[in-house]
């Protein structure tokens, strides 16, 4: 079958609306004799623990219409599997999101990929010699990578190929992030053997760890068509995109509404894009975007509540070699930072939580201005 992809316009998690569109996308992508008398299985994104309205996780709205969908297609069994984020419980993930409660009205077993089997097996890839992938896979027919429309810093677009490291076991999200997470990306999906499909849920998306509106629905027969071609339509090159860019270019045709996606083609930020913006001073290297994504949104709650009033240093991170202690108080960030526990502010953490570090930066920022006020009086 040739590679399709699907792009429809919808603004809002209107039940019918979205079911309606995403069955318009199932006929156009998937023959039915692939799902009729099949085991299909489900692969939501449900890394993080957040609200639907955070624009973090798939909304229910969209799980409920991809089952209530493939349940017209006559499958033999719908499987729903997920792994949240490094050290995250899964089940708290998919009750806070409204995910397991779909779920179970719709009667759909759960599978918690945390303490699911897994087997080992030997690769060639471009980072990885051995992989842990769900032994689950041996036994279903069709994987759908249910994802939701996101930026992040390290990966760029998390999108229906980055949503299928969800499937690997903690010890190998960590280690993707340590080797080179764009090489590891693509030795995951090409290690992948089972068909596969994507759906997008990008009426609600995420940019750089903030809710912001898509408008769309995608959906194609080709996970890295879908991601290359929606990468484009949120403002990035395929080369700009590390791990897509490690494919060929692939050819496919798009049925697509006529879609402009409002205000989502900002550039990945940087490091360095960061500290500008927030006037704050980040030392470190080989982080995770799970950390990374804890200190940004740490820091944005921070300034919306006014407590960056000065400049405030922070370690984060795998260091390599000796670490440089910052001179002036600093908060450190993560449990790989946990040998400067005692050495300024350290929030622990895999990853760490926001609100922590929000506090963190208010504790801080009171140290700070007690010493500026002492050193004034001694001035004085």
């Amino acid at each position: 079958m040739k590679k399709k992809i699907v792009v429809l316009e919808q603004s809002e998690y209107i039940f019918e609306e979205v079911k309606e569109k995403i069955q318009k996308i199932f006929e156009i992508i998937i023959e039915p004799e692939k799902i009729k008398d099949k085991t299909i299985l489900i692969k939501p994104n449900c890394g993080p623990i957040a609200y639907p309205e955070e624009g973090d996780t798939i909304h229910p709205i969209v799980l409920k219409a991809v089952i209530q969908i493939v349940k017209e297609f006559k499958p033999k069994k719908i499987l729903v599997a997920e792994s949240s984020y490094v050290e995250n419980d899964t089940m708290v993930a998919m009750k806070t999101s409204g995910l397991f409660e779909v779920l179970k009205k719709e009667c759909v077993e759960f599978i918690d990929l945390k303490k699911a089997a897994r087997i080992q097996i030997e690769i060639n890839g471009l980072s990885l010699k051995k992989i842990e992938l769900p032994e689950l896979l041996n036994h279903v027919d069709l994987l759908i990578s249910l994802a939701k429309l996101k930026t992040n810093v390290s990966a760029t677009v998390t999108l229906s190929i980055k949503n299928l490291k969800g499937l690997i076991p903690d010890k190998y999200k960590k280690r993707f992030h340590l080797v080179n997470l764009a090489n590891c990306i693509h030795d995951l999906y090409t290690n992948i053997n089972v068909q596969t499909i994507g759906i997008i849920d990008g009426i609600l998306g995420s940019e750089l760890y903030v809710p912001k509106k898509g408008n769309i629905l995608a959906g194609s027969n080709d996970l890295l068509s879908l991601d290359t071609h929606l990468s484009k339509l949120i403002g990035f090159s395929r080369e700009e995109v590390k791990h897509l860019s490690l494919f060929e270019k692939p050819e496919f045709e798009v049925l697509s509404d006529e879609i402009i996606i409002p205000n989502f083609n900002k550039p990945n930020a940087s490091i360095e894009d960061i500290e500008k913006e927030y006037k704050v001073k980040i030392i470190g290297r080989l982080f995770c975007s799970n950390c990374i994504g804890a200190l940004i949104r740490g820091i944005k709650k921070a300034k919306d509540k006014g407590y960056l009033e000065n400049e405030i240093t922070f370690v984060i991170g795998k260091q390599e070699g000796k670490v440089t202690i910052p001179s002036e108080e600093f908060i450190s960030v993560g449990n790989c930072m946990g040998g400067l526990n005692g050495k300024g502010i350290h929030i622990a953490g895999c990853p760490p939580v926001s609100n922590q570090i929000r506090d963190a930066i208010l504790d801080l920022s009171n140290i700070n201005s007690t010493i500026k006020k002492g050193k004034n009086l001694e001035r004085n």
